[in-house]
């Protein structure tokens, strides 16, 4: 009866970690793990990567729109990029927790979806609009309005334990996504290689600045390091979602 007992004990200890393992994407490829993460293991965009992570070419695009259940852009010997459109097709625009933005947008354009971001955590908390429009019409022109505008957001993420990444396809433009700031940390700043194309996907974590924008007179200094991330990590070997 030990005997079995001891075994029964085993077989469900290896049942839990084998579905632990699994529900970590420890089994997938580093795109897909990624994906995981980033749409909080939205099924569908699960399937998307798997399809994409086997190849993109045209033998192989029927596959990937038949997954997506739409057609978007792809490239073909190019998973990284595909990945990345996929992402801004179907989640930047209709996904609270993501955005995608021209780098030349102002906050006119990105508060509200940031609010939304904030929103869809239940965070009510909002950064002082007047100091933000204020910082941006004196220095919008030296560093764009982006990193003013995250400057003034970041804190609030993080104050709520979240974490505002982005995701950059060596593309002229903003992914941003919210994750837990446990799930930040262990995709702070990593680097997906593209083997077989000159390509990869960066994600990182915005870093938070301990800086009260009201009184600093260094704003220079905030500003021009609002989108730096952590010295660059391998690929968590799980999601961490």
């Amino acid at each position: 009866m030990k005997i079995v007992l001891t075994a029964l004990i085993v077989v469900l200890v290896s049942v839990s970690v084998v579905s632990w393992a699994w529900f970590q994407g420890v089994f997938d490829a580093p795109r897909v793990r990624m994906i995981r993460m980033a749409t909080a293991m939205d099924t569908q965009a699960l399937r998307v990567a798997r399809v994409i992570e086997k190849g993109v070419s045209a033998a192989f695009e029927s596959l990937i729109f038949a997954a997506a259940q739409t057609e978007f852009d792809i490239a073909y010997g190019n998973r990284s990029v595909t990945l990345a459109w996929y992402l801004i097709d179907q989640r930047a625009f209709v996904d609270p927790r993501h955005a995608y933005f021209d780098w030349k947008e102002d906050s006119e354009t990105v508060a509200p979806a940031f609010d939304e971001m904030l929103n869809s955590f239940g965070v009510s908390e909002r950064p002082d609009k007047g100091l933000l429009l204020r910082h941006e019409a004196e220095y919008a022109a030296e560093f764009s309005a982006m990193p003013i505008i995250v400057s003034h957001y970041v804190p609030i993420f993080e104050r709520n334990g979240l974490s505002l990444m982005t995701l950059d396809a060596d593309w002229d433009a903003y992914y941003f996504f919210v994750v837990k700031k446990s799930t930040a940390f262990l995709w702070r700043n990593v680097r997906i290689f593209e083997p077989d194309a000159n390509a990869r996907l960066d994600i990182a974590r915005i870093l938070p600045h301990r800086r009260d924008l009201a009184n600093t007179t260094d704003l220079e200094a905030v500003f021009s390091a609002a989108l730096n991330a952590d010295q660059q990590t391998e690929v968590p070997w799980r999601s961490g979602h």
